[in-house]
């Protein structure tokens, strides 16, 4: 059993999210259609794709990993961690159910030494996402059960679910857009009660969840807001915010709220844009091999654990995002949010200006 971040006392990332078991098929553009998708899409499951699950359970080509957005992002950070040589910890608030996928998820957190903190309900299942592949895109439809059942508004929720996991200084609370929106007054306590103990992050997740109401108030209390261009402006739209790619980021960060938020943009093979209260900074991405590319799945989560893995164990900004496009580029070379090396080398230190 992994030790506790806070018998360690290591700078530590707790996630609260919804812990969920990826279902992971090659297909054709055929197949999306068959069931109504759009590529490269990520919804939640309607009853009309319960079939999709079963045929991706009986697929012999599929393959089933640790998922849900904050959890790729926490097993980013504890690669990182192993690859720099660094001491760091993570864990994760979640809720599951009573299966296999329970105990599949569990274990494989262990093995990376993530600490779990979750809860078990018996009448919902454990969390899952159908990801289908298709050239180098993926079609995400999640069906969260357990997962969504997870709450931090009870009175007290926070302080025995959230802070026995805490470390030391530089600690960070990390969720996503998709918790926020299913547990409002919950996401509203962990910025009411962090009392200068943490700080806190989110990604925007997908277009979808980052325009919901929920989330523009969550941003007051965001120190750090992870997301790509498209879930930035989707933000910005739904706020009434500008819509130039610049614009949009300088908003977001700029909102009423906490002292010097940190905005964190990525756009593909496009620069990365880093925006504070010093300003708006771009850090070129360097270029890959489009060959070299299997599948942009975790790509965004896995670039927001790294950053965040370097950020609290006390890197610059320039070191943190040449770490996060580091993590991001391994991860592109494998199907699903994996760190498997590939025989291109990887350098320690990406060029950044």
């Amino acid at each position: 059993m992994p030790v506790s971040p806070v018998a360690s006392r290591l700078p530590t990332i707790v996630a609260v999210d919804h812990p969920i078991l990826d279902l992971i098929v090659p297909t054709l553009a055929s197949e999306l259609t068959k069931y109504g998708l759009e590529q490269n899409s990520q919804i939640l499951a309607t009853p009309e794709h319960s079939t999709l699950y079963e045929s991706l359970e009986s697929n012999p080509e599929a393959s089933s990993v640790p998922g849900g957005a904050a959890l790729n992002s926490l097993r980013s950070a504890m690669w990182w961690f192993k690859k720099e040589g660094k001491k760091g910890a993570c864990a994760i608030v979640g809720a599951i159910g009573k299966d296999k996928a329970a105990a599949r998820l569990q274990d494989e957190c262990h093995k990376v030494n993530i600490v779990t903190r979750f809860t078990t309900y018996d009448d919902y299942p454990t969390a899952k996402c159908g990801i289908l592949v298709c050239d180098t895109t993926r079609t995400m439809v999640t069906e969260l059960g357990a997962a969504a059942q997870i709450s931090l508004a009870p009175d007290g929720a926070v302080e025995t679910e959230v802070v026995p996991l805490l470390g030391q200084e530089r600690d960070v609370v990390f969720t996503t857009s998709y918790y926020v929106a299913k547990d409002s007054e919950g996401a509203k306590r962990l910025i009411s009660e962090s009392k200068g103990r943490y700080e806190v992050v989110i990604s925007l997740a997908a277009t979808w969840a980052a325009g919901l109401p929920a989330i523009g108030d969550f941003m007051k209390g965001a120190k750090i807001v992870f997301g790509t261009i498209a879930e930035a402006k989707a933000f910005s739209a739904a706020n009434g915010g500008p819509d130039g790619d610049d614009d949009v980021v300088k908003y977001i960060q700029a909102l009423p709220g906490v002292k010097d938020r940190w905005l964190i943009i990525t756009d593909g093979p496009e620069d990365v844009r880093f925006a504070s209260d010093e300003g708006l900074r771009k850090f070129p991405v360097p270029q890959i091999d489009p060959a070299l590319i299997k599948d942009d799945n975790g790509a965004g989560d896995s670039f927001a654990g790294a950053f965040l893995a370097s950020y609290i164990t006390g890197s610059r900004i320039e070191d943190s995002i040449a770490s996060a496009m580091s993590a991001s580029r391994v991860v592109l070379q494998n199907v699903g949010c994996a760190f498997e090396m590939s025989a291109e080398p990887v350098a320690k230190r990406l060029k950044v200006e």
